[in-house]
């Protein structure tokens, strides 16, 4: 493709927020630059500060209003100067106000543009604030849809959702993850069997109840820790949860760790535990599994059918706490038995194979062209 790519998002594309968009976009315009591809950012923002990391790519800031279906005019102003039979767009989040007003500019000027809503679409994000989405989907959202060169979706849950609202040709591609660079680790000699979580502490949402209730349980058998790296949310309520449940000697709340730090972390980790109920690619997964730690998934993270495929982890048939005891006393017996070092393996070969930047990034530009 030799259009330019002008991929927009609200914020700054900036890795180091909590803001998984910022990370994924970062990566995916950052590999299609490396790739030969004429890739840029564009962001919507408060601030037009450049505090973010230094990049590979040109980044243009234009301010957010305070009325969300209004443009800044100096945005406005860049489309117009855009040759529209050289350039493509790409946008990223759903149900944003924001860009169903670009998306009319942009039809206006005849330049395409292609559509990634993050895992907005998944049936039980869907069902959260249902009847103002309905009505949302209905004024804006389809139209925006309906009129993408392409719409981008990240698992296998959010065809149903977007099938269900949406008239459009869609393109299963995952987000990417790079395989991590040998790290410092602080592994050592340890007798307990160490989980961990990071993510949002939203606890309906992450499933945080069913992982407690699964640690409760299978600290009634095995000598059992889990880190939970997060903070913000609901973590008042979980740290009361925790309580409640005489889980305060299994469990440690390392609040909200970024970088190589995190890394550092979940390197230790025997496993990642994550009982989502709603995902789209859970970034967390791939990170861990970069750093060759298995995961214990639900169905519901869209990540079963790798963990599955390649064997680097284990995935709950039923999201519940019984299944997730099961799944705990399976990657002890691979510990014990020494097959925990395949699951390792198989962890970095699956991101290797599915999830290598440079692959997506390639990907979508072919998505684009369709």
């Amino acid at each position: 493709m030799n259009k330019r790519i002008i991929h927009i998002a609200l914020g700054k594309a900036n890795p180091e927020r909590p803001n998984g968009v910022n990370k994924v976009v970062n990566s995916l315009v950052s590999h299609q630059v490396c790739n030969g591809f004429n890739a840029e950012f564009w962001g919507i923002s408060f601030s037009n500060k450049h505090n973010y990391p230094t990049r590979n790519y040109r980044t243009n800031l234009f301010m957010d209003q305070r009325l969300k279906f209004r443009l800044d005019k100096a945005l406005e102003e860049a489309i117009n100067k855009l040759n529209p039979q050289k350039t493509i767009f790409h946008i990223h989040g759903a149900f944003i106000p924001q860009f169903y007003t670009l998306s009319k500019l942009l039809k206006k000027r005849n330049i395409p543009y292609f559509f990634t809503p993050h895992g907005g679409y998944n049936i039980k994000a869907l069902k959260r604030s249902k009847w103002t989405k309905l009505i949302y989907t209905t004024l804006f959202e389809r139209p925006l849809v309906n009129k993408a060169q392409g719409v981008q979706l990240l698992g296998a849950s959010e065809f149903v959702g977007a099938k269900k609202h949406f008239i459009n040709s869609f393109s299963l591609i995952p987000n990417g993850q790079e395989l991590s660079k040998e790290i410092p680790t602080i592994k050592k000699a340890k007798k307990s069997l160490l989980l961990g979580f990071i993510g949002r502490i939203d606890i309906e949402t992450k499933g945080l109840d069913i992982l407690l209730n699964g640690i409760r349980k299978a600290a009634q058998h095995n000598d059992i820790k889990l880190e939970i790296v997060g903070s913000g949310g609901e973590l008042e309520s979980l740290k009361r949860m925790v309580e409640k449940l005489g889980l305060n000697q299994h469990i440690t709340f390392k609040g909200a760790i970024f970088g190589a730090d995190k890394l550092t972390v979940i390197s230790n980790w025997d496993a990642l535990c994550l009982t989502s109920r709603n995902e789209g690619i859970p970034g967390v997964v791939l990170e861990a599994a970069s750093v060759g730690v298995p995961s214990i998934v639900s169905k519901e993270t869209n990540m079963g059918k790798y963990v599955k495929n390649y064997a680097s982890g284990w995935v709950l048939e039923q999201n519940n706490h019984q299944y997730l005891f099961e799944a705990i006393q399976e990657l002890e017996l691979s510990k014990n038995t020494g097959a925990y070092k395949n699951y390792k393996h198989a962890a970095q070969t699956m991101i290797r194979k599915e999830f290598d930047w440079n692959l997506i990034a390639k990907r979508l530009v072919a998505a684009y062209d369709k």
